[in-house]
């Protein structure tokens, strides 16, 4: 069996651990995973088969330790876990990959889109796609059209998404965030659909879920679903965007429609091991295509109505 050596870096975000695991199910490889964070403590440090404590990401000798542990852990492939990281390596690419490191990634150019989130609105609205309307502070407030919902104008997660019911409440999130995205409230079921492409960004699978249960911006109790027209709205959206590699993108049912609001170019936080278990090891393929492997059919194939249900386990360190 090939042995693949391969560098997950933040693997202390819930990513990691989801990564770890999808990989550990694959029989295709014999996996040595390597993994670093600036968090001695990270779990998912602890779930590699070795481990090392990096600086953190803006930190100007972090790169360079990065390429360091590269060398000598012999590493072939290397999956950046963290949207932050994604968009630092991706300024670095030749280098690693003048030291035999395979990876994709997006350019910088598209991170930069998706982690703008009224700019990824304009962007579905320019095509016509359906989405939330985006409002200015001062039109909310002067024609009092609460509620609504907001999030950070930059960031790559739900962390401070909230619906606002009042200006003093919109007040507030704005002085205690900064840039804020207005958005219309949408009302519905919420969707998570994980996908990934080939090096040219060309649309390979994707796996639908409903976000039953949300805490933290995580999923913590979803299932499978199969609905064709969703998903020939999702191929839609990345024949525009051609972002190659793993994103995961998120819309909202509104009555028979779905309106589409985020997209994050990387593995999903939450629902990862659901679309592992329902079929799509989306891990392993993404190791496939860097090493130019065949991908059969039904490994492109997922179970509908399979559910995840969360809960917290531990690893015991040995410092």
């Amino acid at each position: 069996m090939e042995k693949v050596r391969i560098l997950l870096t933040s693997v202390g975000v819930a990513t990691g651990p989801n990564v770890i695991s999808s990989l550990r199910k694959a029989n295709d490889f014999s996996f040595h995973i390597v993994g670093v964070d600036n968090d001695n403590l990270a779990a998912g440090l602890y779930l590699c088969d070795a481990h090392h404590e990096v600086p953190r990401l803006d930190d100007p000798t972090y790169i360079n330790v990065l390429k360091d542990i590269v060398q000598k852990e012999h590493i072939n492939i290397l999956f950046p876990l963290l949207s932050k990281e994604i968009f630092l390596i991706a300024d670095h690419r030749e280098e690693f990959e003048k030291l035999g490191v395979l990876m994709i990634i997006p350019e910088k150019k598209s991170i930069e889109l998706c982690n703008n989130k009224n700019e990824f609105v304009k962007l579905l609205q320019h095509h016509d796609i359906s989405s939330p309307s985006l409002y200015q502070y001062e039109d909310v407030v002067a024609k009092n059209m609460f509620p609504v919902f907001i999030k950070p104008e930059q960031g790559s997660s739900s962390r401070d998404a909230h619906a606002v019911m009042t200006q003093e409440e919109l007040d507030f999130h704005k002085k205690k965030i900064g840039k804020l995205s207005i958005q219309e409230l949408l009302i519905g079921p919420e969707f998570t659909i994980d996908v990934i492409c080939d090096q040219r960004g060309s649309f390979v699978t994707g796996v639908a879920r409903e976000r039953l249960s949300v805490k933290d911006g995580k999923a913590v109790k979803c299932k499978t679903i199969r609905d064709e027209g969703l998903m020939e709205l999702v191929k839609n959206i990345f024949e525009i965007l051609s972002i190659p590699g793993p994103s995961n993108v998120q819309c909202k049912k509104v009555g028979e429609s779905y309106s589409f609001f985020e997209l994050n170019p990387r593995f999903s936080a939450g629902g990862l091991p659901l679309t592992t278990e329902a079929g799509v090891n989306m891990p392993l393929l993404l190791v496939k295509m860097l090493l130019d492997k065949p991908i059969r059919d039904e490994e492109l194939e997922y179970k509908e109505n399979v559910y995840m249900s969360r809960y917290l386990t531990e690893v015991f360190p040995k410092i």
